[in-house]
């Protein structure tokens, strides 16, 4: 069966009003489709946000705890320093107290040996005399004297220089 152009142009009119909404309902079902592929993609993409952003507040969490763990370790260094100078200081005192008794004892020590020295003198001045027959002189004051009040007298003073000579002797033991 063949149409005239007549009878083509009739049934194309007749099914242009037909195939337009149907061209409307697949363009929309098509633009329905993308809208919901757009809404799954802005979804997954708002997961993934929400996934880096739960992912930057824990790094930022570490971070803070990692600060403050720096912070405490600083501070802790820090009161290390400060007790590590007190303890320097302490020893740089007990250092210089140590120092000044050591002048001490040493000014000491020289004071005692020249005492020593002295009542070394004194002593070989008194075994000189000794041995050159002076010392024996409480005798001969009792010889020379007039009367015994005077030989008491220079008994007295040579028992008091004897007595010295006693002392240095004693000192030198």
């Amino acid at each position: 069966m063949r149409y005239n152009r007549k009878s083509r142009v009739a049934i194309a009119l007749l099914l242009v009003p037909a195939l337009v909404p149907l061209l409307f309902i697949s363009t929309a079902a098509s633009q329905s489709q993308e809208d919901l592929d757009t809404i799954e993609q802005a979804k997954e993409e708002r997961e993934r946000a929400r996934e880096r952003e739960l992912a930057a507040e824990s790094e930022i969490a570490l971070l803070e705890a990692e600060d403050l763990e720096i912070v405490k370790a600083l501070e802790a260094a820090t009161s290390l320093v400060y007790l590590q100078e007190a303890k320097e200081q302490a020893a740089q005192q007990r250092l210089n107290s140590a120092l000044q008794e050591k002048v001490a004892a040493q000014e000491g020590y020289l004071e005692i040996a020249q005492e020593i020295q002295l009542l070394e003198e004194r002593a070989v001045a008194y075994a000189v005399e000794s041995y050159l027959g002076l010392s024996d002189q409480r005798a001969e004051a009792w010889f020379e004297a007039d009367d015994a009040t005077t030989a008491a007298h220079k008994i007295a003073l040579l028992d008091f220089v004897t007595s010295d000579t006693n002392d240095v002797l004693d000192l030198l033991k």
